[in-house]
């Protein structure tokens, strides 16, 4: 599914339980409100880009997207909301392009247990110790290198 460069509003619910979407591109949106589940449910998901998505990724806007297995996390984001992972078991990488951790809600990355989490290697320490990430710390070695 591609929803071109138009300014499109992702609504509560909009794709929630769609079991069939396996990718999803959306080139610019805005959100609602804190607690859209916007992708909840969308079991065979498994590439999501949503190059423009403001400062906030919800809670629950992915939660049990359980073909999803690498999510980039675009640098204006400020705020992961509660849950907005949750139960994603497939996940392995998370890559986050933020200098400063954004705000993190509880369980955003509950029951993803072989998720590594990516950051600016600059701000690596940052994370480790912000508020909620501390529960990742473990997870977050940085940016992978690549070969020049």
């Amino acid at each position: 599914m591609l929803m071109p460069g138009v300014n499109k509003k992702l609504s509560i619910n909009m794709f929630r339980g769609c079991s069939a979407l396996r990718k999803a591109i959306i080139e610019t949106s805005t959100l609602q409100s804190d607690e859209d589940y916007t992708f909840d449910g969308c079991l065979s998901l498994m590439n999501v880009s949503l190059k423009t998505y403001g400062t906030k990724i919800p809670a629950y806007c992915f939660r049990y997207c359980m073909s999803l297995s690498s999510y980039v996390i675009q640098e204006t984001v400020t705020n992961i909301g509660a849950s907005a992972f949750y139960c994603c078991i497939a996940l392995k990488q998370i890559v986050c392009l933020a200098e400063t951790p954004p705000t993190l809600g509880s369980d955003a990355f509950y029951y993803d247990h072989n998720l590594s989490i990516y950051v600016p290697d600059e701000s690596v320490d940052a994370y480790k110790a912000a508020t909620n990430w501390i529960t990742y710390a473990s997870r977050i070695p940085g940016r992978p290198r690549t070969a020049a």
